[in-house]
């Protein structure tokens, strides 16, 4: 599975095509996070933040651009959104402190 999200990272695919692969596309909040590929799109997301791919990118990957601030919060990408900054922030706090 290592290898799969890798290329699925070098080949510049979006985070809901990796969803959607990880067949975690369309599941409520609970369902999401007990699902037994949960783990590998959070292992995708650490990888995008060890490659130092910008937020800002990520945030319009996610179509955040274009949506209101309560539709945003409420939704799965959100999610997947948060622990990228999160995880950044991690790395940026260890290097820095």
């Amino acid at each position: 599975m290592q290898a799969r999200l890798f290329r699925l990272f070098m080949t510049s695919k979006n985070e809901d095509y990796v969803r959607k692969k990880l067949k975690l596309n369309g599941l409520k909040e609970d369902a999401f996070r007990n699902h037994d590929n949960y783990k590998y799109l959070l292992q995708y997301v650490n990888t995008l933040a060890q490659h130092r791919v910008r937020e800002y990118d990520i945030w319009n990957e996610l179509g955040f651009d274009k949506v209101d601030e309560v539709t945003r919060v409420s939704t799965e990408n959100f999610k997947v959104y948060k622990a990228f900054v999160n995880k950044f922030d991690d790395r940026v706090a260890l290097k820095y402190i």
